[in-house]
């Protein structure tokens, strides 16, 4: 699948630049809001792995890529959340991102996700 092939090719920070320049958030933050759970997972991948660099972090945060991955974090998908986690992890990493990200309620999923033993044993939506 696209998104996924997407994924894994961000994970290579020389081809990231590549990638912000051909626009492929726009397509990142609409693939996220399917309702197919393999293709939201990959979308989330994929932007995470793309802000794992921080010449990326404010940008994807302009572009409107901050909101998808709060969104994610309430996944019935254990990965999906795993990664939408690394992705605001990843945000975070720039301190003009943070006013925005607390601003965007990430509190209460985060602190129910920490009380979790593990990220792989919960479900979000009970």
């Amino acid at each position: 699948q696209s998104c996924g092939i997407i994924a894994n090719l961000a994970e290579i920070a020389s081809n990231q630049k590549e990638m912000m320049e051909s626009g492929i958030l726009q397509h990142l933050k609409f693939a996220i809001r399917t309702s197919s759970i393999d293709v939201k997972r990959e979308s989330v991948r994929a932007l995470a792995n793309l802000s794992s660099d921080y010449k990326h972090t404010s940008e994807i945060v302009r572009a409107g890529g901050l909101v998808p991955l709060v969104e994610a974090l309430s996944s019935s998908d254990p990965l999906c959340v795993r990664f939408a986690t690394m992705g605001l992890a990843n945000l975070a990493t720039n301190k003009e991102n943070r006013n925005r990200i607390i601003q965007e309620d990430v509190l209460v999923p985060l602190v129910y996700i920490t009380e979790q033993k593990s990220i792989d044993n919960f479900d979000l939506d009970s």
